[in-house]
């Protein structure tokens, strides 16, 4: 597919047009070209001293009286100061702690309603920006083998759970049925996590179960939420997945 595409001027630098599993450039003779390999088109490839980012993306053209809406192209500017790498970020407890708090308040949304993101979405946006793709639901991440997994099983007590909740690292992604949080660090001896969530509670000062309501991304501790009236996150914690290559001796799951 290629398309003409005008010149804007002397300070005219590539662009890049974001489509649905397709990626298209400007290239240098002014045409439209398809990219062959997806997401390999980065801010890095135009000139240094051309900042002027340019997005091109798609949009249905309503205005036509065709029984269906035609797709044209319109272009957004990216500002120089505007929140963007060339190149994936070091994968450091740092960032992933700046990259998670970026999404903090924004409301909740399954399978990506309301522009927003889920659990698993939230956790796979933030490990996208260092080049780490993770699988889109939490089943599928729990399990996934090519990750340093602490799997429990039903039958695992609290005598071998909390060692590991004690042993949480910044980044850690906690599993329990359903949800999936990212560890942030301990205060006051609990572990803390980041989580997109439409629900949340805890055992109040009487002993009963207090409902948060939250519905977006949020900050709590692990150890008193409860996963219904069945017992605590932490008793139905399914596995925990790290971030880093598996160790020789391979992974540490329990069936």
């Amino acid at each position: 597919m290629q398309k003409s595409y005008r010149s804007l001027g002397p300070n005219h630098v590539h662009q890049l047009m974001v489509a649905p599993s397709k990626h298209y450039y400007v290239g240098q003779d002014g045409l439209l070209k398809r990219q062959q390999k997806p997401f390999e088109i980065k801010l890095a490839d135009m000139p240094q001293a051309k900042r002027q980012h340019m997005v091109i993306y798609t949009l249905r053209d309503h205005s036509t009286t065709m029984l269906y809406a035609e797709v044209c192209f319109a272009p957004a500017l990216i500002p120089k100061v505007a929140d963007v790498s060339d190149e994936y970020l070091p994968l450091t407890p740092a960032n992933l702690l700046r990259q998670s708090f970026k999404f903090l308040g924004e409301r909740y949304g399954w399978g990506h309603s309301y522009d927003a993101r889920d659990c698993s979405g939230f956790v796979s946006e933030i490990y996208r920006s260092f080049g780490v793709l993770v699988p889109r639901n939490t089943r599928d991440q729990a399990i996934s083998p090519a990750l340093d997994r602490i799997g429990f099983s039903p039958d695992d007590g609290i005598d071998k759970r909390m060692p590991a909740v004690r042993e949480l690292q910044v980044g850690d992604l906690v599993y329990i049925p359903g949800h999936v949080m990212m560890t942030i660090g301990h205060q006051d001896g609990m572990a803390y996590m980041i989580h997109d969530t439409n629900g949340g509670s805890w055992a109040g000062a009487d002993g009963q179960r207090v409902r948060a309501g939250l519905n977006g991304v949020s900050v709590t501790p692990l150890e008193p939420m409860l996963f219904g009236d069945n017992g605590s996150y932490v008793d139905h914690m399914t596995s925990i997945q790290r971030m880093r290559p598996r160790s020789s001796e391979g992974s540490k799951t329990r069936p």
